[in-house]
């Protein structure tokens, strides 16, 4: 079998071969073995500079019937044994193991799992999807039978087809014909696709005593999320804890990444963000474990953009909520696009972009509309309402928000998930005249507050909104310096920069120094409508806010990407150019451009390259540049 003529990379199969080394596989330097050199199935070889993978028997055969059965097993081991390595790969030997297995021998159809397993981790969920309802048709045995219903399943969740998962998954008794692990992930399957359309019944299994390891994690975290959208973060908490304890005890690498990804989330809107990292690090690498499905293999990705952006680093968590993005829509894994377009549309938003906010966010609720759910909740409406406020002004964003959140209930998801909206409402409230809003709002961001003590992020929501309405510096004081997440301290001292000069007793000199710092503040997250917002009010003061480039570097704030943009224009290539070196659309190249114009104050392209020139391309500091080059 040559892989090597069908295009595969060399370095891929050198992996091949150092993982035939460490197994004790044979390492052949011709293209037959000799009659002594028959072992194992699996040999590499290298011959005329090509990398050639031999799939052989490990000894002769008598008939044709057995022939075939033998190259059969061969073929399975073999994908097995290159599947870690490399999926594309094992794909190219499981669709010859596929060709061999079409007059199923009962005792070949566990290699019908194998096949399965290889398109499954090569994201292929389409083909994948074919393949399992096929295999399916054909008589099974049924423990085959089950395993390869319950990677339906996956298949169908991760599409986002809800109905038809539950309906694959109750299709046959999960105990039939399966080992307790199988058992455990075939309930954890059922599980898991009832929290999303139907979580009451979801929370009802969790009751049941037989329920353990995967299905239990599963359940326990539905139940987590149940407490959350009613507002006990407390109970969530402790329930998503509990969680990824018991799958971390004995279930299968999906469902500890899927359970450790949901706690994660929880801790990142409570501003826990260096144990929210951990979890999203241990999830990331429950894909690397054998039998992990990569179905789901955006998810951690679009988790780390999430946590990236409410940090402050939103030049990388574009681009990595963009590629999350673009592999989730490669495998058509609908129930993971809301979660990557709510992440951009998020980040655009505070990096002042509106339009493409916008057009991210009224993606988010298309597959709603047409019956798809979402893996976590999100809010693309809180987002649309403050574009809504941007552009057309406060009273018209008021009257959206009120339209979309009738009565208090309503307001809990949104202030647990995003403790800062309170605070923004508040100020728009306030900027409307819309006294009702501001009551409404400062009601039930103190409700949740008391109902859940030992967070903090909300207990400071709760005061900076107070003290927002109240108009007292010393609330307004102890908030700016208690926010965790950096977005809400720089809003904090821009809302102590504007009570401080208000009069009667306006003090301009300190006022002058808290809009500075949220300035810093917005300018070191990449906030650029925020900053022009806050220099205008320094100007108002009578103060010039001070340059970036004066007393540090003038790229700081700079994302290597833009960087390296930056240089690549003080050379003379146009915006295609541009794109090609650093592997962005033209129109995204475009994108940056306008954001590195308003941080360093400059309104063209030769502008900008006249001060990479002045200031020297060693100043950049970027070391991936000069390798981009010609």
């Amino acid at each position: 079998m040559l892989l090597a003529q069908e295009g595969e990379p060399a370095e891929t199969l050198r992996s091949v071969v150092a993982t035939a080394r460490r197994r004790g596989m044979h390492i052949l330097h011709r293209s037959q073995p000799s009659d002594t050199e028959t072992g194992p199935a699996v040999a590499a070889v290298a011959q005329r500079k090509a990398w050639v993978l031999l799939v052989t028997p490990p000894g002769l055969v008598e008939n044709k019937a057995d022939r075939e059965a033998t190259a059969a097993d061969t073929l399975a081991h073999a994908v097995r044994e290159i599947l870690p390595v490399s999926a594309p790969a094992a794909v190219k030997l499981a669709d010859r193991l596929l060709d061999k297995l079409d007059s199923l021998d009962p005792a070949l159809a566990p290699h019908l799992v194998t096949v399965a397993d290889a398109h499954l981790a090569d994201g292929r969920l389409a083909g994948a999807g074919v393949l399992l309802r096929e295999s399916l048709l054909r008589p099974l045995p049924d423990e085959v039978a089950a395993e390869l219903r319950t990677r339906l399943v996956h298949v169908l969740v991760a599409g986002g087809w809800i109905a038809e998962a539950i309906t694959v998954a109750q299709a046959a008794p999960p105990e039939q014909g399966q080992h307790d692990g199988g058992r455990d992930d075939a309930r954890a399957a059922l599980a898991f696709a009832l929290s999303l359309r139907d979580p009451e019944r979801a929370a009802l299994q969790a009751a049941e005593p037989t329920l353990s390891g995967a299905a239990a994690a599963v359940t326990t975290s539905t139940l987590a999320g149940s407490a959350w959208r009613r507002g006990d973060a407390a109970r969530a908490m402790r329930l998503a804890r509990q969680a990824v304890t018991i799958a971390d005890d004995s279930a299968p690498p999906v469902w500890r990444m899927l359970v450790r990804l949901a706690y994660a989330r929880k801790l990142m809107s409570g501003g826990r963000y260096t144990e929210a990292d951990g979890h999203i690090e241990q999830a990331t690498g429950e894909l690397s474990c054998p039998g992990a499905p990569s179905v789901y293999a955006p998810a951690p990705a679009i988790s780390r953009a999430e946590l990236l952006m409410r940090t402050g680093n939103l030049e990388q968590a574009l681009e990595l909520a963009e590629a999350a993005l673009r592999t989730a829509r490669e495998m058509d894994a609908g129930l993971l696009l809301p979660l990557g377009h709510a992440v951009l549309a998020e980040a655009s938003l505070r990096i002042g972009d509106l339009d493409r906010s916008r057009w991210h966010a009224q993606l988010p609720d298309k597959p709603r509309a047409a019956g798809r759910p979402r893996l976590w909740p999100v809010h693309p409406e809180w987002i649309r309402v403050r574009i809504a406020a941007e552009l057309h002004g406060p009273q018209h964003a008021a009257r959206l928000f009120a339209a979309e959140h009738t009565d208090l209930v309503t307001y809990g998801p949104l202030l647990l998930d995003e403790p800062g909206a309170a605070v923004w409402l508040t100020r728009l409230g306030i900027a409307a005249g819309d006294d009702g809003l501001t009551g409404q709002t400062l009601t039930a961001v103190e409700r949740l507050a008391q109902r859940n003590p030992q967070s903090h992020r909300l207990s400071v929501a709760a005061c900076h909104a107070r003290g927002l309405r109240e108009k007292d510096v010393t609330v307004l004081r102890w908030a700016a310096a208690e926010h965790p997440d950096p977005w809400d301290q720089a809003g904090a001292l821009e809302d102590l920069g504007a009570r401080l000069a208000a009069p009667p007793a306006a003090d301009l000199i300190e006022a002058a120094r808290r809009y500075q710092s949220a300035l810093c503040l917005f300018e070191r997250i990449g906030a650029v409508r925020d900053s022009e917002r806050v220099r205008g009010r320094l100007r108002r003061l009578g103060q010039e806010p001070v340059p970036i480039r004066q007393g540090q570097s003038l790229w700081r704030g700079f994302s290597e990407t833009e960087c390296l943009i930056a240089l690549l224009v003080s050379q003379g290539l146009t915006n295609h150019q541009v794109a090609s070196r650093v592997s962005l659309s033209a129109h995204t190249v475009n994108y940056h451009l306008r954001k590195m114009f308003r941080k360093v104050g400059v309104n063209s392209r030769v502008e900008l390259a006249r001060l990479v020139n002045e200031a020297g391309r060693d100043s950049l500091a970027i070391p991936c540049a000069s390798r981009a080059l010609p």
